[in-house]
Parts: C-alpha cells; sequence; structure tokens
C-alpha cells in the first residue's frame, strides 16, 4: 500500500515540477505552457533512455547550478534598511507543530532524497568499482 501511495505523490510531484517549468519558460520566451511542459517530459525520458549515464549525470549536475538563481533573485530584489535584510533570514521558533517534520509541506523530499543519493552513489560503484562514495 505505502509503494502505491509512494508512486501517486512521486507522480504528482514530476507533473508539478514539470508544470512549474513549462509555465516559467512561458513567461521567459512565450507559447503554450501545455506544450513546454510536453517537450520537458519527452526532452527527460529521451535523455535518461538514450544517452550514458555519465553523460547524463553531468547534464543534471550542471542544470543545477540554475538553482543559484533562487540566491540570486534574493539578492536582486529591492531591500530598504533592515527591515528588508531581515525577511532574508527566517524566523526561529520552538513550537511543537514547526518543529514536526511531518507538518513541513516539503516533508516527502527527505525520503526522496535519501533514496536518490544512494541510489546515486550504488550506481556510481556498478559504473567505476574503484570509487568510493
Amino acid at each position: 500500500m505505502i509503494v502505491v501511495l509512494l508512486l501517486i505523490a512521486n507522480t504528482i510531484n514530476i507533473g508539478a515540477d514539470l508544470g512549474a517549468m513549462g509555465e516559467a519558460l512561458t513567461l521567459l520566451i512565450g507559447g503554450s505552457p501545455r506544450l513546454w511542459v510536453v517537450v520537458f517530459a519527452v526532452g527527460c525520458a529521451l535523455l535518461e533512455t538514450f544517452s550514458r549515464y555519465e553523460r547524463y549525470v553531468s547534464y543534471l549536475k550542471w542544470t543545477t547550478l540554475s538553482l543559484f538563481a533562487y540566491v540570486a533573485a534574493a539578492f536582486a530584489v529591492a531591500c530598504r534598511g533592515a527591515g528588508g535584510i531581515q525577511r532574508l533570514v527566517p524566523a526561529f521558533s520552538m513550537q511543537k507543530d514547526l518543529c514536526d517534520d511531518r507538518s513541513r509541506s516539503g516533508y516527502h523530499h527527505h525520503a526522496l532524497l535519501f533514496f536518490w543519493q544512494s541510489s546515486q552513489e550504488a550506481e556510481d560503484e556498478r559504473v567505476d568499482p574503484a570509487a568510493h562514495p
């Protein structure tokens, strides 16, 4: 049962990610967001299926650099005085609801990252047995 729920959650998460990528590209260059979703989905499937593992991993590692755009956007926003800087620093609170990991909206990412990391290390060892993760 848990596997089915995990499959459903992952499918919804991937769909949301593809939708966000389609909407973001529409904001940048225009076009139909639905078309971009299909282009991204087909492109990712083709890369994953037909490219060599080492090449695909290098693509993913380099595209991860695009996440620094979030940091750049935070600094690009006009901050007036100390009030603006305080908004960049998260507030700390020991309330029970905030300390419970399951109450956060990104809870599923924690477990998925552990699975991804361990499978990545296992695949790296399979490709190069002398490599140490």
